[in-house]
């Protein structure tokens, strides 16, 4: 598994699985049953969104044509450089 997308919160990460789950790239979000944590658990970070290994390209492309047509949201500003963005 590969992490091709670093949530801010769970329905961010379910927003992004539906997105890929849509064009038939199987994805899973690692880390959603930690949200709730407390103690050690850092608060942030916690939630991703996963696909298998050899569809990793495959989904960091949609993802990436999806933010830049803003579709997707992911920029924390419209003029950001889309490094900054929350892609893995």
């Amino acid at each position: 598994m590969r992490v091709v997308y670093h949530a801010e919160h769970l329905v961010d990460a379910y927003l992004v699985k539906g997105l890929l789950e849509g064009i038939g790239i199987p994805s899973f979000v690692p880390g959603e049953h930690l949200v709730g944590a407390m103690g050690e658990l850092p608060l942030l970070g916690l939630v991703a969104v996963s696909v298998p290994d050899w569809l990793e390209a495959d989904a960091l492309a949609a993802l990436r044509g999806w933010c830049e047509d803003g579709t997707l949201g992911g920029a924390p500003d419209p003029d950001a450089d889309p490094s900054a963005w929350a892609l893995a």
